[in-house]
């Protein structure tokens, strides 16, 4: 299953990329994949009990034959096999760690172009470097994405010994590096990163058409951390290269048109939300009232006075972004993270500045775009890991071309799974959320309350505040404090809130006290669209067969409401079959609306580029 490896030079040119057309694994190589599965497992066994029962001095670490042996075989399997008993040597004289079956196999799995489902506390972070050093070894530039460029620079220097021994040159990449910066980190042999930094590198690269010294030397070989995000929750974002435009007139445009729909008043004026809303008769002839300047036309001021009801009414601040040194600054919804230098179009962004009364800035014109999807699939070897992938298996393998498959942990379970916990209004969960808390603390247990947004953190943490507990609080507002926010927050008797960062790439912790307590308590009060964002949130608990406990509080008004429509008769039927029923059945809904506008999405996006017949990036 395993494609001849990639790295520049005169067979694949000095910037290799795969062509978008081609498959990456045949039909017949998918349907191979339980018994190839089968295999590594046998082969993970015999490497662990290779490293188990022997001296360890006899187990070669001649890396200039191992490197020969690798690129002659073309990553053939009692290659990688030889290699990878050497780094497990090498990993455990340099770093003093041991690593688990889990582990070797899941660095086997990405080895051979699989996305492997790794539970959340099992090293993920070894087997990507163990997959990264065999890959190095080979002669392959690999670039290492990880959830955040603070885990990317952290694990860079954590494994920064083990590469070195290996002969191995490292370094990390971030998006605020300079061009000459950003080449000499992806000139390293692994370069831990973003795959948003590497999209914008990838589009900077391709403006320039090659004629420049290019960033990075080819898309050779990706391996994605927590790749259900990077391949699933945001295939649907382009990543958009633009450059800063002077438009006098968006901004006189802007102030008109938040003026303008300031004046209308729901119901009377306009009906609906989002973008099922719509303006009265009353408020179409209101706008017919109005001058024509500074609109282009009288479709364009209808459109713009939709956009400004848009940015009025439904963009808030504290959930969809920050005001920072007067800047509006968007949050990431997947993240909760600031997204850096992104701002909405069609006139959005400057009405939601002059909503808040802050300066308006530059429009940007787009010149680049693309989506992960289509960057993803340009590269030669691709493979990942996750603590939730299986279930959305078929779309992957659908879209991607690699198998998905779930590693056995090493460590069993001990994490107590609460039922879903209801309530009919905010303030009687808070309520209910201080008696809990408090009550978890006094005994010792850590506790982490998981937030939907900025402004709910904000909320809870007035609430406990007031009746005098004193929480840690994690969001997009103070995300530079984020190592040291979850380093306290595993000590006994600790109280944590963070939005959606608290579910990707950290690893809480927990002191004697906490563990000997009962480990960390999570309390969920997000409303996620997938099961799987809700897997993650819990699996900050009880890892690495710790114990600990996690459980999701909703306010059963707001479940209804974040479903589809739904009819007030049906909504009474659905509150009868239960609220765990409930919960699962509408996350359901909203996972499937979720992947059909993903899946049209990445099929407008292909068709779209197809019919270019100028195009910057070319297929």
């Amino acid at each position: 299953m395993q494609d001849s490896i990639a790295l520049p030079g005169p067979i694949w040119g000095g910037y290799p990329t795969r062509n978008a057309s081609s498959k990456r694994h045949s039909p017949l190589d998918l349907l191979q994949k339980p018994w190839h599965h089968q295999t590594l497992k046998w082969r993970t066994k015999n490497i662990a009990a290779k490293l188990d029962s022997c001296n360890l001095t006899s187990v070669s670490n001649d890396w200039p034959v191992i490197r020969s042996s690798l690129r002659q075989s073309q990553l053939a399997p009692e290659a990688i096999d030889a290699a990878l008993l050497a780094v497990l040597k090498t990993t455990k004289t340099t770093l003093g760690w041991q690593a688990f079956n889990s582990q070797i196999e899941a660095a086997l799995l990405m080895v051979e172009q699989y996305f492997a489902e790794l539970a959340t506390g099992e090293g993920k972070s070894l087997a990507m470097a163990l997959a990264a050093c065999v890959l190095g070894l080979a002669g392959s530039p690999v670039h290492l994405m990880t959830a955040n460029e603070y885990l990317a620079q952290r694990d860079a220097q954590l494994f920064e010994p083990l590469y070195r021994a290996l002969g191995l040159s490292v370094g990390s990449a971030s998006e605020s590096m300079s061009q000459e910066s950003l080449h000499n980190a992806f000139a390293n042999d692994i370069t831990y990163t973003t795959a948003r930094c590497v999209c914008f590198a990838f589009l900077r690269d391709r403006i320039a058409n090659l004629t420049a010294q290019p960033i990075l030397r080819g898309l050779c070989c990706g391996l994605i951390d927590e790749a259900d995000v990077t391949l699933l929750d945001e295939a649907r974002t382009p990543l958009v290269i633009s450059q800063q435009v002077n438009d006098v007139a968006e901004r006189t445009r802007a102030f008109a048109a938040i003026g303008l729909a300031r004046a209308l008043t729901e119901t009377e004026h306009w009906e609906g939300k989002g973008p099922n809303r719509r303006l009265t008769k009353a408020g179409l002839k209101q706008l017919a009232q109005q001058p024509m300047a500074p609109w282009l036309t009288e479709l364009h001021r209808h459109q713009q006075t939709l956009t400004a009801l848009h940015a009025l009414h439904d963009i808030r601040l504290g959930k969809d972004y920050l005001i920072r040194e007067k800047c509006i600054e968007l949050i990431d919804v997947q993240s909760g993270r600031v997204a850096q230098g992104r701002q909405w179009g069609q006139g959005l962004h400057a009405m939601v500045a002059v909503k808040e009364a802050q300066p308006i800035p530059k429009r940007t014109d787009h010149i680049a775009s693309i989506t992960y999807p289509r960057l993803l699939e340009r590269y030669q070897h691709l493979a990942g890991l996750s603590g939730t992938l299986i279930n959305d298996r078929a779309e992957i393998q659908s879209v991607y071309r690699c198998p998905v498959v779930s590693v056995n942990p090493h460590h069993r379970s001990k994490r107590l799974q609460l039922p879903i916990r209801g309530f009919t209004t905010e303030s009687s969960a808070m309520d209910e959320l201080h008696r809990t808390t408090f009550s978890l603390s006094r005994a010792g247990r850590p506790v982490l309350i998981a937030t939907q947004d900025i402004n709910q953190t904000r909320r809870v943490q007035v609430y406990l505040e007031s009746k005098g507990l004193r929480p840690s609080v994690l969001s997009a507002e103070n995300e530079s404090l984020e190592a040291a926010i979850v380093m306290r927050a595993g000590g006994a008797g600790a109280i944590t809130i963070a939005t959606q960062l608290a579910g990707r790439g950290t690893d809480i912790k927990l002191d004697s006290l906490a563990l000997k307590a009962g480990g960390l308590a999570v309390i969920s009060l997000q409303m996620n669209q997938s099961a799987r964002t809700d897997r993650q949130i819990f699996g900050r608990a009880a890892r690495q067969g710790q114990p600990g406990s996690a459980q999701l509080w909703v306010i059963e008004s707001e479940l209804v409401q974040a479903g589809l429509p739904i009819h007030s008769k049906v909504a009474k039927i659905l509150r009868l079959l239960g609220l765990q029923r409930t919960h699962k059945l509408i996350q359901s809904q909203l996972s499937g609306k979720d992947r059909f506008i993903r899946h049209k999405s990445l099929e407008n996006d292909r068709n779209w580029s197809r019919k270019l017949i100028f195009s910057t990036i070319r297929e």
